[in-house]
């Protein structure tokens, strides 16, 4: 399983609710970023978004690895320490 923070310049709902229906487990920070955790390439699964002409620009989709710093709300820092520790097997 890994971790990927997806980007976008402006909201794109066709591909946040693909993502969202095939990665129960993510973390919304806005209508613009999202955080997943998903087994596989993140190119195949953003298209099997279906995703129309228009929102086909735009984003960004970056693996995140343990190495990360920032500033952010609890809650997001105990969900990326549960995903991490899920990932390492316990």
């Amino acid at each position: 399983m890994a971790l990927f923070a997806i980007a976008m310049d402006e909201p794109k709902p066709t591909l946040v609710a693909g993502l969202k229906a095939a990665c129960p487990t993510h973390y919304s920070f806005s209508d613009r970023t999202l955080v997943i955790r998903h087994t596989g390439g993140i190119r195949a699964l953003i298209e099997s978004c279906d995703l129309p002409d228009a929102e086909r620009s735009g984003f960004v989709a970056v693996q995140i690895n343990a190495n990360y710093f920032g500033y952010s709300t609890g809650a997001f820092w105990d969900w990326l320490a549960t995903a991490f520790r899920e990932d390492a097997g316990g």
